[in-house]
């Protein structure tokens, strides 16, 4: 493996590390500020929903749900199946999602399957309603 390849999978995973973390600090009715001291840094992406809704993204697999700057709501990606064995595994995970009351969309699925001959990684992409 390469430096650069390596250095960047590192940092990656300190980030990812970080988020989590911080991420476990965050309690409803904590301010925009507040959560942004508490993970350690602003969201990625940020997504205008409902009015006085925005959802915060930190990474694909945390988010936060705001109201009026003030936070409502938080979730992170779900392992709901999981197999290991000698030969491979299975794993199916569902992504967070943020949105407030009343609103509906199906989550981003994804699938992952290790076997001795590699890995395959599906995505179900969300219904946008």
């Amino acid at each position: 493996m390469r430096v650069e390849t390596w250095l960047k999978l590192v940092l990656a995973g300190a980030v990812a590390a970080g988020c989590a973390s911080g991420f476990k600090n965050l309690y409803p009715g904590m301010t925009g500020p507040q959560v942004v001291a508490a993970v350690g840094r602003g969201p990625e992406r940020t997504e205008l929903l409902a009015p006085d809704y925005t959802a915060w993204y930190y990474d694909a697999d945390h988010c936060v749900l705001m109201r009026s700057g003030v936070l409502v709501d938080k979730q992170q990606t779900v392992t709901t199946d999981q197999v290991e064995t000698f030969l491979g595994g299975y794993t199916r995970t569902v992504k967070a999602q943020c949105l407030p009351p009343n609103v509906q969309r199906s989550p981003t699925v994804e699938k992952t399957v290790d076997t001795v001959l590699g890995r395959v990684k599906t995505h179900e992409k969300p219904d946008l309603k």
